[in-house]
């Protein structure tokens, strides 16, 4: 009876007593580049490897840590030395703490924040960039890109991409997917996991969540979600995941010299070899 009072409350305060899918409030959606994200558990990481909850950092709710840090570190062990990896995985990670779960929509693509996702990617790459060509802190434009990769990864993991990419193409095999098909991000159909409060916290408690999704929306986020492999269309965007996050860099360095590039990729030695030159 409480679960179906809090599902009636939070289905109309985040609809108006709407369509649930949300037509009216879409964004238009401008992504700013063409192709999404993750990173490490390390024993205490994932609580038993059920919840997703981070003693250490406090994460909760999104894409997996582990599956975060095996994206990150499959379009990224190439080119960064592994405690520059390190650093940028640790800032990736850092977006699913539990004070970036409210009122930061734009972190992870929930809510049908398009705009303000793309947004906040380019300031981001912008971050990269400009700290870079200053001659400023390579730590600080790796921890910016890894906050980049985690937004850009979740536009897959939390919206319908992958459904409409495959709708395109069917029969296609994951690792065939395009991170950036510009019908697709412009189809009207495209949207994300909507957050229905307070009735959806109660989903991201595994004992909990079986007795919760039944009586949310099939547009929450909790439906919608493809944060881990028991969820349909994982492998897509995990694939995606992993081709927008090497696109990402290669958009990066095309912005940089060869030493930046150093700096940026080879931790802290390389950082101070390039400024004492």
């Amino acid at each position: 009876m409480w679960l179906g009072k809090l599902y009636n409350q939070s289905a109309q305060k985040a609809t108006g007593k709407q369509d649930i899918f949300g037509t009216k409030n879409r964004q238009k959606v401008l992504l700013p580049c063409r192709y999404i994200i993750p990173t490490g558990e390390n024993g205490a990481s994932l609580l038993k490897k059920k919840a997703q909850f981070s003693p250490a950092l406090g994460i909760i709710g999104h894409m997996k840590e582990k599956y975060h840090r095996a994206i990150t570190e499959q379009a990224l062990r190439p080119h960064f030395d592994p405690a520059a990896l390190e650093e940028v995985i640790r800032a990736n990670l850092g977006q699913d703490v539990i004070r970036y779960q409210f009122g930061h929509d734009h972190f992870h693509y929930d809510n049908n924040s398009f705009a303000a996702g793309d947004a906040y990617i380019e300031e981001q790459r912008r971050a990269v960039i400009q700290t870079l060509q200053g001659g400023g802190p390579a730590s600080l434009a790796r921890a910016a890109f890894g906050r980049l990769t985690h937004t850009a990864q979740d536009f897959y993991a939390h919206s319908n991409y992958t459904a409409l990419w495959r709708e395109r193409h069917p029969g296609a095999a994951p690792d065939a997917i395009h991170p950036y098909l510009a019908e697709v991000i412009q189809d009207s159909r495209l949207t994300s996991g909507r957050i229905y409060p307070p009735l959806e916290y109660f989903s991201f408690i595994p004992p909990l969540a079986p007795l919760v999704i039944p009586l949310l929306p099939r547009d929450s986020h909790a439906w919608m979600n493809k944060d881990d492999p028991s969820r349909p269309d994982f492998a897509y965007a995990y694939a995606a995941a992993v081709k927008r996050t090497e696109d990402e860099l290669e958009q990066i360095r095309r912005a940089l010299t060869p030493q930046q590039i150093s700096a940026f990729q080879m931790g802290n030695g390389a950082n101070e070899q390039s400024r004492n030159r």
